[in-house]
């Protein structure tokens, strides 16, 4: 699903921070950017609006892709550079969300996110963002058995078929951890990700998974768009008059030799 509002100034509002897009769009302009690619991203003050306490929430961010430059063919193309595209994401975050310190990582599949799991043991992480850079390397399924809250994300059009996958089978098999956000508007990533802390309320993770989905309802509602069907018809043959019809034909019998 890509969400996108054509409202200026849509608010956005989760756990601690209230978001409007002219606001946050303002607030960005006046940050000054945060941290390199790998380790800990601090978190910079906004010289107005936002949350701007301490963060006591930590979230690792997963991005799971082949490589950060893409050396074979697969979505988006090969040759792809996505070091801009994770900066911008962490820059982003750490400027939206108060609340939150986050940190990065990469890995490719199941091997390299279990043994980040086990490192994170240490590391005091309190739920994940869940980013599905190319289509089919799997992550989110280890990440989600954690029953920290997890966020997945997908990078449009490169990984959004595993990430349709994927969150359809997250949703069947209920897991009340799990929240999906897909959305081109950046502002919609950053009202989800403040969803966190509700995690440490009362209502533990399902309070979180339901903030996210609020917000997600909230900004699919918002969206004007024309959904009047054109009249498309489209003339095919009935059953019997294409057994008939099939009557008439030639078919040609290949044997592999």
């Amino acid at each position: 699903m890509k969400a996108e509002s054509n409202k200026t100034n849509q608010t956005l509002t989760c756990g601690h921070c209230v978001h409007s897009r002219r606001a946050f769009l303002s607030s960005c302009a006046k940050c000054v950017g945060a941290g390199a690619l790998s380790g800990l991203i601090v978190p910079t003050i906004l010289t107005s609006g936002g949350c701007t306490s301490t963060p006591d929430t930590k979230v690792r961010v997963v991005f799971v892709l082949h490589e950060p430059v893409q050396a074979r063919p697969d979505w988006p193309n090969i040759g792809f550079d996505f070091n801009p595209v994770m900066e911008e994401m962490m820059n982003t975050l750490t400027r939206g969300c108060r609340k939150i310190e986050f940190v990065q990582a990469m890995v490719n599949g199941p091997e390299n996110a279990g043994k980040l799991i086990a490192d994170d043991q240490e590391e005091n992480i309190d739920g994940y963002i869940v980013v599905q850079m190319n289509c089919w390397n799997r992550a989110v399924q280890q990440l989600s058995e954690t029953g920290k809250p997890v966020l997945y994300v997908d990078f449009l059009y490169a990984g959004s078929g595993g990430f349709l996958v994927y969150t359809a089978h997250q949703l069947r098999n209920e897991i009340a951890n799990f929240a999906h956000m897909s959305s081109g508007d950046m502002a919609h990533l950053v009202a989800a990700a403040n969803c966190f802390p509700l995690a440490k309320g009362s209502g533990g993770v399902e309070a979180f998974a339901n903030g996210v989905t609020k917000i997600r309802r909230d900004i699919v509602s918002k969206v004007n768009v024309d959904m009047t069907c054109l009249n498309d018809k489209v003339d095919i043959l009935s059953t019997s008059e294409l057994m008939e019809e099939l009557k008439t034909k030639k078919l040609l019998e290949f044997e592999k030799g």
